[in-house]
């Protein structure tokens, strides 16, 4: 199959448009300055400003009793250890695919 280097070139030149936005983007939250947690009236929009909040097994260890700790522990099988462990073609056979990542990679000059 032929791949058309014009939609790649369209591809490669949006990826750099969305990086730009996002540039963009971040830049005029900072201009909008620090925001406390509630919501902001900003003309035909609401900024709803709220927590992200994760899990944090460190916190949870500190915070709960060590049964409470001991009760939300499961013993799960961990990527690093099996990968640090296994053989290559062992932990290969332990991985599924989900799907294809698609790169595209400017061609460098060999002068270079």
């Amino acid at each position: 199959m032929e791949i058309s280097p014009a939609i790649v070139e369209k591809i490669a030149r949006k990826r750099e448009q969305i990086a730009q936005l996002e540039q963009e983007i971040a830049e005029l939250w900072d201009e909008v300055g620090d925001l406390e947690v509630r919501d902001y009236a900003a003309g035909n929009y609401i900024v709803k400003v709220s927590e992200t909040r994760r899990f944090d097994p460190a916190l949870a260890k500190r915070a709960l009793s060590a049964k409470e700790y001991k009760s939300i522990l499961k013993l799960v099988p961990d990527s690093k250890v099996a990968k640090a462990l296994l053989d290559d073609e062992l932990y290969r056979q332990c991985q599924r695919v989900y799907g294809l990542t698609k790169k595209i990679v400017p061609v460098e000059d060999e002068d270079e």
